[in-house]
């Protein structure tokens, strides 16, 4: 992994959340942190560094209430897992709408 440059706290995430490529809907892996400006990936496969992916995921917010995000992120780093078959990948988000980002704000700060 690269030297840890981020600006905001990752929070982990309570529940197991899927992530999405927005362009094909296949499952590419989980969200295992977030923050106001990315996330950390468990993918089943490697991403291209410094590539651009469409990603969606469903979280529920403080409330019970569900919201599906929508991101572009760029991929920063990749690097295999212990475990075979599995990726971590460090994401930082390039591309989200003025609703996702408020909602992304509540959810952090209810974590």
């Amino acid at each position: 992994m690269q030297d840890d440059q981020r600006r905001a706290v990752r929070k982990e995430l309570p529940d197991v959340i899927d992530a999405t490529n927005g362009v094909t809907g296949e499952v590419i892996g989980q969200i295992a942190n977030l923050s106001a400006d990315g996330f950390m990936l468990i993918a089943n496969q490697p991403m291209s560094e410094g590539a651009i992916y469409q990603i969606s995921f469903v979280v529920a917010l403080p409330g019970d209430a569900m919201f599906n995000f929508s991101v572009g992120a760029e991929a920063l780093w990749c690097s295999q897992a212990k475990v075979a078959d599995s990726y971590w990948i460090g994401m930082h988000i390039v591309d989200i709408s003025e609703s996702d980002a408020q909602a992304m704000g509540a959810l952090i700060g209810g974590l």
